[in-house]
């Protein structure tokens, strides 16, 4: 009988920007199911534009909400911005990705009750001084830019794949790697001449390497925890 694959991997729940995958070979694992390396790219440019304009509008009417109840602080301003808040993950967490990923739905869609229950935190978030209020005011900012990111993301992948990479005569990694070089100095110099902007393709990461047994021989994974507002 053939030895089955085992992966050590524990069990985790995720928010919409911070979650991780598993990287084997050509394929990725997200929450147990495997994909082509490049099917969440492809996933991701097929989606239709009225998806994410209609993210962008629930995002714009989240947001004041969630500002009156800096202000109000109201157990119905707290219902009228989760209410809205909610709108939004209902969008996104049927984003590719997202949607094969166990989000942790009490957080995301019970933020504010539990904000207000917890007498220190909510203290915090109305502190403008304090690293609670700084954290709510990223999480907003964050959202705000969330479709702006992933815009971006799309453009900068049909740009290289039409202008650098259809127009290659050979089609192997080091053809694909060159190409790639020309667009990223070519964006560089871009953004700092006409745009007076910095050019940036980092993202912040949480590396570790996770053992799995595979016949017939014993090869490891690489887990990458990022940030999902860069997709």
């Amino acid at each position: 009988m053939a030895e089955q694959m085992v992966r050590i991997e524990g069990v985790s729940t995720y928010t919409y920007d911070q979650f991780t995958v598993f990287f084997y070979g050509d394929h990725v694992y997200i929450s147990g199911k495997e994909f082509p390396i490049g099917q969440c790219v492809v996933d991701m440019m097929n989606l239709n534009e009225s998806v994410l304009d209609e993210i962008d509008r629930r995002v714009r009417e989240f947001l004041p909400a969630a500002q009156a109840l800096l202000q109000e602080k109201t157990d119905s301003t707290a219902a009228l911005a989760q209410e809205r808040l909610n709108a939004v993950w209902d969008l996104i967490f049927t984003l590719p990705v997202y949607r094969d990923l166990p989000m942790d739905e009490e957080s995301n869609y019970y933020t504010f009750e539990r904000l207000m229950a917890d007498v220190e935190k909510w203290a915090q978030m109305q502190d403008p001084t304090s690293e609670g209020h700084a954290m709510f005011q990223g999480m907003l900012a964050a959202l705000t830019c969330f479709i702006d990111h992933l815009r971006g993301f799309r453009q900068q992948v049909a740009l290289v794949t039409e202008q650098y990479f259809e127009p290659l005569k050979r089609r192997n990694g080091n053809t694909y790697a060159e190409a790639y070089s020309f667009f990223y100095a070519h964006m560089l110099s871009i953004s700092a001449h006409l745009l007076h902007e910095n050019f940036q393709q980092s993202f912040l990461l949480e590396v570790s390497f996770v053992p799995m047994m595979h016949p017939p021989r014993q090869t490891r994974f690489s887990s990458q925890r990022r940030p999902a507002s860069t997709a």
